[in-house]
């Protein structure tokens, strides 16, 4: 790359846009709220389509940016690129950025901060807020186990930081892991055991129903077997054929509704046990 006497770096460039960009940005967006106020219902987006070419987002974002700059003054002195302001103007929990305006002004006040830098500050104001003074790497971690919140190991792993209090991302993001594994292997273990039940209980039901088959069908076979006796008896004394019938299903009737009430209690109605 080449070298020229007395010029800036591209530091000092890239801070000199930021900062252009920034305060256009925030004046920009002051301009605008200033000219909505004036337009009549329905007017606003004429007028600003008419002399630009801005977006909607776009002209939402530099209002929101100038909106957040006239709660916290010193946003316009803070070296931040433009991603970061609008990060900042589109963060949802409102009462974080007093904490993060102030983290950030820890930070770049001084010194310019890129944009992934400035991410991990306003996670330690957010954490800050939130969770109170701890160390930077414990606050970016707290605040990134938002996403695990609804997951049963997450109040675990907050007190395990709060109270340990990791002062490298290594550490924190180490002890969480730790919880983590833990809590899946236990929920692991109890499925196990759940599932153990379950074979269990499928093989004693087998069993029962198995057992259960077998009284029906020795109760239907010595049924039958006395119906058949029944039948040459009524035959032999000369009753009537229909009297013979019914005695010989009644007898089969009464035998096999006491083998069958124990396949009913265990639910095991079978159509091809029947057979």
């Amino acid at each position: 790359m080449k070298q020229q006497t007395n010029a800036r770096t591209l530091s000092e460039i890239a801070d000199a846009i930021h900062s252009l960009e920034r305060r256009n940005i925030i004046d920009t967006g002051d301009l605008l709220i200033e000219a909505k106020a004036q337009c009549e219902y329905g007017d606003w987006l004429d007028w600003l389509f008419t002399e630009f070419e801005y977006s909607g987002d776009t002209t939402a974002r530099y209002m929101k940016v100038a909106d957040l700059n006239t709660r916290f003054r010193k946003l316009r002195n803070l070296r931040l690129g433009k991603t970061t302001l609008y990060k900042l103007a589109d963060h949802g929990r409102k009462g974080d950025l007093p904490a993060i305006v102030e983290e950030l002004a820890k930070h770049a006040t001084e010194t310019r901060l890129a944009p992934r830098e400035a991410e991990r500050v306003i996670k330690i104001g957010i954490g800050r807020g939130r969770f109170g003074d701890h160390p930077d790497a414990t606050l970016v971690q707290l605040v990134e186990l938002d996403q695990y919140s609804v997951e049963p190991w997450h109040k675990k792993a907050v007190a395990a930081l709060r109270k340990r209090q990791p002062e490298t991302d290594e550490s924190a993001s180490a002890i969480v892991d730790e919880i983590m594994l833990a809590a899946l292997k236990a929920d692991e273990a109890a499925r196990e055991a759940e599932l153990a039940a379950v074979l269990r209980n499928l093989e004693g039901e087998a069993k029962a129903k198995n057992e259960a088959e077998s009284r029906w069908r020795s109760a239907r076979s010595s049924a039958a077997d006395n119906a058949t006796r029944t039948a040459k008896a009524g035959c032999r004394y000369g009753m009537g054929r229909k009297t013979v019938i019914r005695q010989c299903r009644d007898g089969l009737t009464r035998a096999e509704h006491e083998a069958g009430r124990e396949i009913c209690r265990h639910v095991l109605a079978d159509p091809a046990a029947r057979g």
